[in-house]
């Protein structure tokens, strides 16, 4: 259908309550924490560097009685850099959107135009919230934040920019079939066997990458965000019916909205297979692989495996001429995170809406995280 101009919309009569044709906003099933922003993780600029420090897991050695100790080098720590994402979009209102605003005697054409630009602007700060959503989908499920050379966010790898491509420094070992502490692979037809075959002894695989974390760093993964396949596989697995036959209050996998019983083998299991958005092309795109499960420490860990950082941006405050450049600058505010403001641009005279926002959902200890396929 052909997009209507807003002077045709005045001209029509006998208007009803609109309607909203799609849902603002995309579906956002994952945890909320992984959208809290802590005090300390507000910062000035569009980076942040951070300190890891490393727990003793060796034991001290042993010596003869009365001998000298033995020399023990200084604990290993290091200097982290994250990067953020900086987004910015712009809508503008042509002379006569701000004639209609400002025509007082016509109530019903200044009401519809105040809806118009309130709608807008409304979808405009939606973009921001969209932006969010699908940068923590893709850094969880593919390690990484993909975007074209036009800025526009990517559900994969396909099309993206380098420059507009951010890292989470997943290491190859916790991507895919997933390594023990052995190097022998964990999931899938590469590890201990696909889950789409009934067979497969799914409870040990969990239990193999629990001890593989144990050993590793000692993150116990309890989250596991996973895709639309999970719970098929789960309900037709022999090893995990018949722990559900013997496990009081889970004799069903598949419950009345379809996802796993939480606590399931320790883990908090999250559906988050209806992640997804529209690409700038209209096209409709899922953001979590069907196969894929996500396995993360608890919640109660978060401060040391994760972080929603939040950059700074010179807001201004007014949009008077100023005397000089000091004048200019006390007329800013620094704004944390997402961010807007209008301003009358001339020749012609027209309104604009600028929004951004400035952050980085950083995985501070991918050596915690596993992004996992179980079936490849």
């Amino acid at each position: 259908m052909a997009s209507q101009s807003l002077q045709d919309i005045l001209g029509w009569v006998a208007l009803t309550r609109a309607v909203t044709a799609i849902k603002d906003g995309v579906p956002n099933p994952f945890p909320k924490f992984l959208f809290n922003v802590r005090p300390e993780d507000k910062v000035i600029g569009n980076s942040v560097k951070y300190n890891r420090t490393y727990g003793q897991r060796k034991t001290a050695r042993v010596i003869k009685y009365g001998s000298s100790p033995r020399h023990r080098e200084l604990q290993q720590e290091e200097l982290k850099e994250a990067k953020f994402v900086s987004f910015g979009e712009e809508r503008q209102y042509d002379p006569y959107v701000l004639q209609v605003l400002r025509n007082y005697e016509n109530f019903d054409n200044s009401r519809m135009a105040k809806q118009l630009v309130a709608n807008n602007i409304k979808t405009q700060g939606t973009l921001f919230g969209n932006a969010r959503i699908v940068s923590v989908a893709t850094s969880l499920c593919q390690g990484k934040i993909y975007a074209d050379s036009e800025g526009n966010l990517l559900p994969t790898s396909s099309g993206a920019h380098a420059d507009f491509t951010f890292d989470q420094g997943i290491p190859s070992a916790n991507i895919g079939t997933v390594l023990d502490e052995n190097g022998s692979g964990i999931f899938g037809a590469t590890g201990q066997g696909s889950w789409a075959i009934n067979t497969t002894n799914i409870p040990k695989q969990i239990r193999s990458l629990q001890r593989a974390a144990a050993l590793a760093h000692g993150y116990k993964p309890v989250i596991a965000l996973y895709g639309m396949n999970i719970v098929e596989y789960m309900a037709q697995n022999d090893h995990v019916l018949d722990f559900l036959a013997r496990t009081p209050g889970m004799q069903s996998v598949t419950i009345t909205d379809n996802t796993i019983p939480d606590g399931l083998f320790g883990m908090k299991w999250i559906p988050v297979w209806e992640a997804g958005f529209t690409k700038d092309d209209g096209t409709k795109v899922p953001l979590w692989p069907n196969d894929a499960i996500t396995f993360l420490p608890a919640e109660s860990d978060a401060p040391a495996y994760w972080s929603l950082f939040e950059g700074s941006q010179l807001v201004p405050s007014t949009i008077d001429i100023v005397t000089d450049a000091m004048a200019a600058l006390a007329a800013c505010e620094t704004v944390y995170g997402p961010y807007g403001y209008s301003h009358l641009s001339h020749k012609p005279v027209a309104l604009s809406n600028v929004m951004g926002d400035n952050f980085f959902p950083a995985i501070k200890l991918p050596e915690a995280c596993y992004l996992a396929d179980v079936v490849s």
